[in-house]
């Protein structure tokens, strides 16, 4: 999917950035989610994919999955001072044990090495805050609030 076909929707917010990300499935509503965070973050069309991570995740909740995903994203691209371009997920499940879900997902990051000239937003966080993953019909969203 290129990254005009990315389907992001920013919304109003009085001091920070609120978006909801729409997919077919939670997967592509989930890498649209990363992707309008990186957006956020620096501008896309001025980064590679030269750099890439693994990013793994489980939660009991598809809430706290893309949360915890967007949250270790965010930290691993400070940690490693790189600004992201695209993330792709590879595996997601849902696993049943003794009356209980667990969510897992696993994905890859790709950037660049971050630079002032590609540099727009410094997100501080990633919240639960207005946090909401639902089915709209056929397709997914995932709405999401970034401490800017």
């Amino acid at each position: 999917m290129s990254e005009a076909e990315k389907k992001i929707v920013f919304l109003e917010h009085v001091s920070d950035v609120l978006f909801e990300a729409h997919g077919a499935s939670f997967q592509e509503a989930l890498e649209n989610a990363a992707f309008a965070m990186f957006e956020t973050i620096a501008d896309p069309a001025k980064l590679g994919e030269s750099k890439k991570f693994v990013v793994e995740e489980t939660a009991d909740s598809l809430e706290e999955l893309a949360v915890f995903v967007l949250g270790k994203l965010l930290s691993e691209s400070n940690a490693s001072e790189v600004f992201l371009k695209r993330f792709k997920v590879v595996d997601f499940r849902e696993e049943k044990k003794a009356g209980s879900k667990t969510f897992l997902v696993k994905g890859i990051a790709f950037g660049s090495p971050a630079t002032r000239e590609a540099g727009r937003t410094d997100v501080k966080a990633v919240t639960f805050h207005e946090a909401r993953v639902e089915k709209r019909g056929e397709e997914w969203v995932i709405r999401i609030l970034l401490d800017i």
